[in-house]
């Protein structure tokens, strides 16, 4: 018998958001799974904490060069277009999940509907990254954030495996 401690606590509840995550949605078809909204490498992977009002790393930061379109990851209705800690933010709502993106600058207004892969805006110039431009991709259910990784179809790594 295995005994819970408080230091377990977040990775357990993460795992539960996790499988909660994949229980309430069912196995997801490919065409149902968020499209990445760039395609750049990966150069910060979340830190999320737990309780979500600590400090962290809410999302995947995407290296991408300023002015690349950025796709919207599931078809569904904006939610947001403005400013969010001092970054252009635009953020659409699908099936219980709420993708925000920034820097981008977009023409879009609240309430737009969007399909999946369609053009939101473009990646504006900043610094979060430090030396480089990226996006940064962050998706929550409710106030829970996620791993974006966990709704996005699977990254295909072409090549050797080495």
């Amino acid at each position: 018998m295995t005994l819970l401690t408080t230091s377990r606590l977040p990775a357990i509840v993460s795992t539960t958001a996790v499988l909660s995550l994949l229980a309430a949605s069912g196995p997801l078809q490919a065409q149902e799974r968020a499209a990445w909204p760039v395609v750049g490498p990966i150069v910060r992977l979340p830190a999320i904490p737990w309780p979500n009002w600590k400090p962290g790393h809410r999302g995947i930061d995407l290296a991408i060069e300023p002015g690349s379109a950025v796709l919207s990851p599931a078809q569904g209705r904006v939610s947001w277009v403005g400013t969010v800690a001092g970054l252009p933010s635009v953020s659409v709502v699908s099936a219980g999940l709420k993708y925000t993106m920034q820097p981008v600058v977009s023409a879009l207004t609240q309430g737009d509907w969007v399909e999946r892969g369609e053009v939101v805006g473009t990646v504006d110039v900043s610094d979060h990254c430090g030396v480089r431009t990226c996006l940064h991709w962050s998706v929550r259910r409710g106030s829970d954030y996620l791993d974006p990784r966990w709704v996005a179809v699977p990254l295909i790594r072409r090549g050797s495996p080495r």
